[in-house]
């Protein structure tokens, strides 16, 4: 938009565009730029301000007819009656009082802007990672869009990224006693058992394990490899405890299913005991020797696991308390989690998930029911209760920005 005069039409279109919308995205947040608010020329005369002030407050009559805008407008409203004085004093000729506000706007807009990324940085912490939910949480809060925060984000080399899913529960039935041998033969964990002084530099267990070098493989080769080495033992107690960890190692779950649990479930113990995530970290690396990416991926997702025991559970809580109920059910049927049997206690995931999945259905009935109604209020609500029991919704907050 330009300080000239447009059509109504024309200037509506590029208003909603350029200033209501993206105030609308950013929680309707009014920009606090009062030149971006009502639009004005880099050149301020009285005639001007007047005749803009005027076209934009017509503007905002009009679009509070639509739904979507009603809670912007009248909050626009609102601050606009504790600066009519400063228009008031605009229109007699007297453009000081404006132009002092201009400048303090644009001071005001960079405070929070840098009050926004500073807690941004907090939520990254020392691992730099924030999930696309925490983005989001934290854009509305500051008054800006997501799509903003995330460039702040990439700026500062901060990764936005969905944790990732851990194995919540052991592959293996006895895997507790399978820890303890591990520790009681001095071994970091299983792979450590498998290779020994072989391991020359960190592992990666994410996306596959993955040794320096790339000749060490996690598979039945060098199960068979390590059992051989151990029969060839003399018999005593620490044979007894190889063989028990070599039981679980041949019992057909997943070696690195295996590894990465077992790795994932040291962590959560230290986080159990209030290890911070700088601890963490360095427990990961040092202690038992992931490589730095993986790293912060497993202590970022473990931070992330909320409840007693994290796993699929927490993930499932964290993801419906954040709105994210499509995610939640996506991540149920992913899992394979089964209906609650009737007359039964059933698990916590079992729970979570049956309020995803029915939560979901509810909120997709709703948007179907809103792409058939021609009354465009009646449909923004419809909605609008589809977004507030599913927020990631797909499709439902585009239908809305499409309604007229």
């Amino acid at each position: 938009m330009t300080g000239g005069r447009e059509a109504p039409v024309a200037f509506d279109d590029d208003y909603r565009r350029e200033v209501l919308e993206p105030a609308r995205a950013a929680g309707d947040q009014p920009p606090e730029d009062l030149r971006a608010r009502y639009a004005l020329g880099d050149q301020l005369t009285a005639a001007s301000v007047a005749a803009r002030v005027k076209e934009v407050r017509q503007c905002w009559r009009r679009a509070r007819g639509q739904l979507k805008f009603r809670k912007l407008i009248d909050r626009l409203e609102a601050e606009h009656r504790e600066l009519a004085p400063l228009f008031a004093a605009a229109e007699r000729g007297d453009l000081r009082p404006l132009e002092q506000r201009l400048r303090g706007g644009r001071e005001r807009t960079e405070r929070r802007r840098a009050q926004t990324r500073a807690r941004l940085a907090d939520a990254a912490g020392v691992l730099r990672m924030v999930a696309p939910g925490e983005v989001e949480s934290i854009a509305r809060t500051g008054g800006m869009t997501r799509a903003e925060l995330g460039r702040l984000a990439a700026a500062d080399r901060i990764d936005v990224r969905e944790p990732d899913a851990l194995p919540s529960a052991a592959p293996y039935p006895a895997f507790r006693k399978v820890q303890e041998s591990l520790d009681v033969l001095g071994k970091r964990h299983l792979a450590d058992f498998l290779f020994g002084a072989r391991l020359t530099g960190p592992i990666r267990l994410l996306d596959g394990f993955a040794a320096p070098g790339g000749a060490l493989r996690l598979d039945k080769d060098a199960v068979a490899a390590a059992g051989a080495e151990w029969a060839r033992r003399s018999r005593d107690t620490s044979t007894t405890h190889a063989d028990t960890i070599l039981a679980a190692l041949r019992s057909g779950a997943g070696l690195p299913e295996l590894l990465l649990f077992d790795v994932a479930d040291r962590l959560r113990e230290r986080l159990r005991q209030r290890a911070s995530e700088r601890a963490l970290l360095q427990y990961a690396v040092e202690d038992l020797g992931v490589e730095q990416a993986d790293a912060r991926r497993l202590v970022f997702a473990i931070g992330r696991e909320t409840g007693p025991g994290g796993g699929l559970a927490g993930r499932l809580r964290s993801l419906l308390d954040a709105g994210e109920v499509y995610a939640a059910a996506e991540l149920a049927d992913a899992g394979q989690i089964p209906h609650p049997a009737p007359d039964t206690d059933p698990p916590e995931e079992e729970v979570l998930a049956a309020e995803a999945r029915h939560r979901l259905d509810t909120a997709l009935r709703l948007r179907e029911t809103a792409a058939a109604e021609p009354d465009p209020d009646r449909a923004y609500r419809f909605l609008a209760d589809a977004l507030q029991l599913v927020r990631d919704l797909p499709g439902a907050a585009a239908q809305q920005h499409r309604l007229p």
